[in-house]
């Protein structure tokens, strides 16, 4: 609504609208005035699609190639299978049992895989998350460090507008403004490498031995459970007298770890994992 020019500022855009303001005030009708409005015509028709437009997209295939490198390790490893048949990868499909060496995934099946029925999701688009983790033992054949995929749905509705513009010949500005439904994948690589090596061994198993010296000099009955790498600490039967001491030694943990263990600096929590380096 306007009652003059002044009302209607050039260039600013109608927010619940479909362009920009010319800077004129019109009369719509006898008793009401609004700004005119610079804007492409027709306006963009908002109707949903009554029937599914990726239905035949269903059997479309989607190659996914993925090479980590385990560089501590000069380790690299590819998702596909090492074959010298050039028509593998154009007849196979992935399957988890029968054949999770074929990166060759249908579409449906991730679909599905993502707890979604591929229908609804042809009708309006969609987002499927790809998760591939490669969990690699090294002390074991190159061939058992394989990557596991996983799906998830991220979102029932994925549409993008694009247009395409030309001039008239009239010399006249025109533009097609397409709707596109489609489903997008989202990639997502997770990795992690292990392998038996004597020196961090070796400095767990110290640590463990500081542990042990450390605690000789309390009087309060204490159990380690102890592994060579991984170190799991508690506190089991203490005795009422004693639970005082163990409040406080929650808070001065730190710094009474570091006295009391030759300045081998390690932090007390009870109940805790750490996994030695």
């Amino acid at each position: 609504m306007c009652k003059e020019d002044a009302d209607c500022p050039m260039g600013n855009p109608v927010v619940h609208g479909n362009g920009i303001k010319t800077g004129k005030c019109l009369m719509f009708n006898t008793t009401h005035s609004t700004c005119e409005i610079y804007g492409w015509c027709p306006v963009e028709n908002g109707t949903l699609p009554r029937k599914p437009l990726l239905a035949e997209a269903e059997n479309f295939t989607l190659f996914i190639k993925n090479t980590v490198h385990f560089t501590k390790f000069n380790f690299s490893k590819c998702n596909t299978l090492q074959t010298t048949d050039s028509s593998y990868f154009k007849s196979c499909t992935y399957d988890p049992v029968f054949n999770p060496s074929c990166p060759v995934f249908r579409v449906r099946d991730m679909v599905e895989a993502a707890g979604e029925n591929f229908g609804d999701l042809a009708l309006l688009g969609g987002s499927i998350r790809v998760l591939i983790e490669w969990n690699c033992d090294l002390d074991h054949p190159a061939t058992q460090c394989q990557p596991q995929y996983s799906f998830s749905l991220q979102d029932r509705r994925y549409n993008f507008r694009t247009a395409s513009y030309y001039w008239g010949s009239q010399r006249q500005l025109y533009r097609n403004l397409l709707k596109l439904y489609g489903i997008r994948f989202d990639l997502s690589v997770h990795g992690q490498a292990g392998k038996f090596s004597i020196v961090p061994t070796a400095v767990s198993f110290g640590t463990s031995i500081a542990f042990f010296g450390a605690v000789s000099t309390l009087d309060t009955p204490f159990f380690f459970h102890l592994w060579l790498g991984i170190c799991h600490f508690s506190i089991v039967s203490l005795p009422a007298w004693a639970q005082s001491f163990r409040s406080a030694s929650q808070h001065r943990g730190e710094m009474v770890w570091h006295d009391v263990s030759s300045g081998l600096p390690v932090t007390i929590s009870n109940d805790t994992t750490g996994l030695g380096s």
